[in-house]
């Protein structure tokens, strides 16, 4: 059998010491980019692999050491002032579940605005503070974010869809498979002639996956879902035309409607029966799909503490997607036809 390359055998054939070479292929930012680059370059020309086993051992052994001060992320709102994390249940989602995923995994979360400080002063204090770590939470004003902070020294992972530059690890909801779940529900419901109305901005937000499952998973077919599909501006007006025109059994929309909404409200004075995209459960009694926001906050911290156990900082060369399905709710908005 082989003899099995080792650090110290890429040590020897560069002339550097062992620790060096350990650091670098760690992509530790303080070793110099030429070095981790021969470093990396040297080790695949060998045919060196990391040892699992030597990594669970040596995780073992720092398992006993005495524990040291609990390590600290930064979740980052990029947009969001105090007060409008504080008046919203969707926003208070994410860190909620931030939180309880890092204090599983023995981290600490502390909360940062961007627009409380300047992004190079934000910078200082974090590193001034020993955070290696940074959630970036999701944009809500925008649907192409670009993040002005220097987040190239930090391990990172970003919430939502809408940051377009950098290109950071990422977890998201799933909407194809979100409309695909509330198309199927409504299905074993009786429905079937199943309308859906979407803004514009948010079908180009999520990279029209709503429009797309709708017309893929429809009962009736793509052809003649066509016409039961609504993608513009979103108003009582425009969409309580677009509902009187095609009338639907039941309207499925990216939010929940109020109950008294003109949208809803048929010719006879019943209620169309409506889906919401974006149930909160506890304070909704929508039917539809609970995008469960707080395991999306959890998988970015899962993300980021892969990153900072094994060292790495910096923007990632390949960026990690993570999709997230969502729950679906019963409620009383959607109750089987017929009844």
């Amino acid at each position: 059998m082989e003899r099995r390359i080792t650090i110290k055998d890429i040590a020897a054939e560069l002339g550097i010491h062992h620790t060096t070479v350990s650091r670098a292929l760690r992509d530790d930012p303080q070793i110099a980019a030429t070095t981790r680059s021969l470093v990396n370059e040297t080790a695949a020309r060998l045919g060196y692999s990391p040892d699992p086993m030597l990594r669970a051992l040596a995780l073992y052994r720092s398992s006993l050491q005495p524990a040291p001060k609990r390590e600290t992320f930064a979740f980052l709102w990029p947009e969001q002032t105090r007060a409008e994390v504080a008046r919203s249940a969707y926003l208070q989602r994410y860190l909620r579940g931030a939180k309880a995923r890092a204090a599983e995994l023995g981290f600490t979360v502390d909360v940062f605005h961007l627009r409380d400080h300047r992004p190079a002063a934000l910078e200082r204090v974090l590193r001034a503070r020993g955070i290696r770590g940074v959630i970036l939470s999701v944009f809500t004003q925008h649907r192409e974010a670009r993040l002005d902070f220097p987040i190239e020294g930090f391990a990172s992972a970003a919430l939502g869809g809408a940051l377009q530059s950098p290109a950071l690890h990422r977890v998201g909801h799933d909407h194809f498979q979100a409309m695909r779940i509330a198309l199927r529900e409504a299905a074993a419901l009786g429905y079937r002639r199943i309308a859906f109305a979407v803004s514009d901005v948010l079908e180009e937000a999520v990279d029209h996956r709503y429009g797309m499952s709708f017309l893929a998973h429809h009962p009736l077919g793509p052809r003649r879902a066509a016409g039961l599909l609504h993608v513009g501006l979103f108003n009582d007006k425009l969409v309580g035309r677009f509902v009187a025109d095609c009338s639907p059994e039941l309207l499925i929309t990216t939010f929940s409607l109020a109950v008294d909404s003109p949208i809803l409200r048929r010719p006879d004075g019943s209620r169309l029966p409506q889906i919401s995209l974006d149930v909160i459960p506890g304070s909704d009694p929508h039917s539809g799909v609970d995008q469960q926001t707080e395991f999306n906050a959890a998988n970015a911290i899962d993300l980021l503490a892969e990153q900072v156990l094994h060292g790495v900082t910096g923007l990632p060369a390949r960026q990690k997607k993570v999709l997230t399905d969502g729950a679906w709710r019963s409620g009383g908005t959607c109750p089987p036809l017929g009844r």
